[in-house]
């Protein structure tokens, strides 16, 4: 149990949303706001932040909750919080009596509550409140056409299940033209992590758990600041019934409900840097005629796959998908295989008492890859060329029988008619002056535009060596620290 001092801070990050929430809120006429983004990054906490001085009335979705059991648990709700005697009498057979009854709710706090300013109407969970049903969407957009929308009131529709939320809500036919903001909630940034724990973490901490868990704040909660990055990994991870184990299988049985098809996906994209369509087809031993785009779809709308193209070749059916969740990753490469020996363990030494330490070294390089392609924007700022760059990400070219394949993991292409390629280097050791050889083999198969000249830089883990400096190759070299 943490103590006061290790407890996390109350609240870090998230202005940007809090501004743009606020911003609608103080609009002279109702408004309809969704908010989405992956389970435990932290949408509701955000609400209970932004709702916290202002009149609100919360409703929240059960999960696994029948039809009628949501809708007496949504009028339950209403009547715990305003105390009106007619929600006791309602039956809300279906939801057309649910909301009729809050048209009638609305109307009566119209005289009193909402006299004073704007009241917030907060439906959390909103798929699982009306079971994932598109025709309730449909219902809804009736309601509010003729009848919430001439409230001061400001609807928030927040919910986990992307799928559900972009195609049936902010991409339905029925709610085309009424919303009026929308927030796709990303996970926390380095920085904002750096805060969250209320500790002087070392910059190097915080980028290894963002490398096993990412910019969650959920699963930084678990996190005991007083442990190693390593400690903190076996009670985590590694230990029986730990709270991670069984973190993959509960993510995805809330988001895609049946399992196997998705798991089969993200498995395959967890054993290499990228695959193409055709590639992940062939993992799965299955043909194009599948209809598996829109498995991809759904996970990239739930943000665990990333669909990349050439920098060059933007136009063009070279898409390849990176498995884009960071958890994913170590889960896949580091629990998964071990989870029979985990089952049984009491131990808080498995990490390195049971995996190889050279696995882990591999695995952590990969990681540190993938942490510093998804700070692009970051890496841009410290460069100071974020005001040049056109265009950025990963760079690839397929090998023929006249050359040799090419992978960059970051480059960046800049309106000065300048390409930045980064090396990137986990290293537990300074890196010294052999990474130039590898370096070159690259740069040697890139070809560049006419007019266009190549700027190198080194972004590590590790201080470089006095030689390396010493010999100028790279234009900058960018430290672990400098991304935090």
């Amino acid at each position: 149990m943490l103590t006061e001092k290790q407890k996390p801070v109350s609240f870090v990050g998230r202005q940007y949303e809090q501004a743009g929430l606020l911003q609608e809120f103080e609009k002279p006429r109702a408004s309809l706001v969704v908010i989405h983004g992956r389970r435990r990054v932290g949408k509701t906490r955000l609400l209970h932040e932004f709702c916290r001085d202002k009149n609100t009335l919360w409703v929240e979705g059960l999960e696994k909750g029948t039809p009628q059991g949501q809708r007496t648990h949504f009028i339950k709700q209403l009547a715990e919080q305003t105390i009106e005697p007619f929600l006791s009498r309602t039956s809300s057979a279906d939801w057309t009596e649910a909301f009729d009854c809050l048209k009638e709710l609305l109307n009566v706090l119209k005289k009193s509550k909402m006299e004073s300013g704007k009241m917030i109407l907060v439906f959390d969970e909103f798929p699982w409140l009306i079971n994932q049903d598109e025709k309730i969407v449909a219902l809804f957009k009736y309601y509010w056409d003729n009848f919430f929308k001439e409230h001061n009131l400001m609807i928030i529709l927040c919910g986990s299940i992307n799928t559900f939320m972009v195609k049936k809500v902010i991409q339905s036919s029925a709610l085309y033209g009424r919303l009026h903001h929308e927030i796709r909630l990303d996970p926390l940034t380095p920085k904002e992590l750096s805060l969250f724990l209320g500790s002087a973490l070392p910059k190097k901490d915080v980028v290894e758990y963002t490398m096993i868990f990412g910019g969650i704040p959920r699963y930084w909660e678990e996190i005991n600041p007083q442990e190693s990055v390593v400690q903190n990994i076996n009670r985590l991870c590694f230990l029986k019934d730990a709270f991670f184990v069984r973190e993959f299988a509960r993510l995805f049985r809330e988001e895609f409900g049946s399992i196997n098809i998705y798991t089969a996906i993200v498995l395959a994209l967890s054993k290499t840097s990228s695959l193409n369509y055709t590639e992940i087809l062939k993992q799965l031993k299955t043909s194009v005629g599948g209809g598996y785009q829109e498995y991809l779809d759904n996970l990239s709308l739930a943000s665990f796959v990333r669909a990349f193209t050439p920098l060059n070749k933007k136009k063009t059916r070279l898409v390849r998908y990176r498995l884009w969740d960071e958890f994913l990753h170590f889960y896949f490469d580091l629990i998964d295989p071990y989870t029979d020996q985990i089952a049984k363990n009491t131990q808080e030494n498995f990490l390195f008492g049971r995996i190889d330490k050279n696995k882990w070294n591999i695995w952590t390089g990969l990681a540190f890859e993938r942490f510093c392609v998804g700070q692009a924007e970051k890496i841009q700022q410290v460069l100071k060329i974020d005001q040049l760059v056109k265009n950025y990400g990963p760079f690839f070219s397929r090998a023929t029988t006249s050359k040799n394949g090419l992978q960059i993991d970051l480059m960046f292409e800049r309106h000065d008619n300048v390409v930045t390629l980064c090396e990137i280097k986990y290293a537990n050791r300074p890196v010294g002056p052999e990474i130039i050889a590898q370096v070159e083999k690259k740069a040697s198969l890139y070809k560049l535009a006419s007019k266009q000249s190549l700027q190198t830089v080194l972004i590590t883990s590790s201080p470089p060596t006095k030689a390396l400096i010493e010999a100028r190759y790279f234009s900058r070299i960018l430290l672990l620290e400098d991304l935090v």
